[in-house]
């Protein structure tokens, strides 16, 4: 198992009846990854924790395949302003 911190810049994909995204994610150590799993309640602006591992999927390529993740409350003041101006509350 692997980890990764970062924040999601967007949604891709969205099953909303069982909670499975695809999503662009970006982190400190590379830009913009892929990560799928099942991920209910995130929305674009959320830092998140994710475990997991590297997957390389036929048709699009090297994914991050999450098995765990937990929301990174915001510390910054920056970080509190997206976290606001996404919608969550």
């Amino acid at each position: 198992m692997e980890s990764l911190s970062g924040t999601v810049a967007d949604i891709i994909f969205e099953n909303r009846e069982n909670g499975y995204m695809v999503c662009e994610f970006v982190t400190e150590e590379q830009d913009d990854v892929v990560i799928v799993g099942c991920l209910p309640f995130i929305a674009p602006g959320d830092k998140l924790q994710l475990t997991g591992s590297w997957v390389m999927h036929m048709e699009y390529g090297e994914q991050f395949k999450v098995e765990h993740y937990e929301k990174v409350l915001p510390e910054t003041a920056e970080d509190i302003l997206i976290f606001l101006s996404s919608g969550v509350i």
